[in-house]
């Protein structure tokens, strides 16, 4: 399988069988766990399901959720907040000050935009478990390398800044600042 996936490429490239067919990584969309209410020993906890499938985040907002995967408790353990898998305690023996350094540092080496895609829930009725995350990749693969910049995904109108809004509570309205959460795809990238 591996001889014809080679073949196909080099067909479909126009690459000699004497040039090495070369697979470079042309994206690195990071997982994030999606979170229903849930409730433990009567403790209601809130959900953490406020991304789309794609997701895009600048700098600084971006690094906000970094900081948070590699610092701290997984929220399987404290309820709301964010969960880095692999990236805590025991499991990641680089300090979390270096991992943020050389994620920032590359970053803006590379341009590369701060995508994330979801697995758990989309919304808290919408479980998707791992089957968006899985697919994300193959929709990504698919695009060219200008369609996969934030900034031809939102001059084209697939992607769409979240705006803070006012939200009617018991206590009162309260204003949700959900420009922090960056961008979400539209109907238009879901359909194309």
């Amino acid at each position: 399988d591996k001889y014809l996936a080679q073949l196909g490429t080099r067909l479909y490239r126009k690459v000699a069988s004497t040039e090495p067919c070369v697979f470079p990584v042309a994206g690195v969309i990071g997982g994030r766990r999606n979170n229903p209410p849930d409730e433990i020993n009567g403790v209601k906890i809130r959900p953490l399901c406020v991304f789309n499938p794609i997701h895009y985040q600048d700098l600084p907002e971006l690094f906000i959720d970094y900081v948070c995967s590699v610092t701290g408790k997984s929220p399987s353990t404290t309820g709301t907040g964010s969960e880095g898998a692999l990236t805590k305690g025991p499991f990641n023996a680089i300090n979390a000050t270096a991992d943020l350094n050389n994620a920032l540092v590359s970053m803006i080496l590379t341009g590369y935009g701060g995508f994330s895609s979801a697995a758990g829930y989309i919304g808290p009725n919408y479980k998707v478990d791992h089957d968006i995350s899985l697919l994300v990749p193959e929709i990504w693969c698919r695009m060219t390398p200008h369609e996969r910049t934030p900034e031809w995904l939102i001059k084209n109108g697939e992607l769409e800044k979240l705006e803070d809004f006012e939200l009617d509570t018991p206590e009162g309205k309260k204003t949700v600042l959900a420009s922090r959460l960056g961008y979400r795809i539209t109907g238009k990238m879901a359909m194309k």
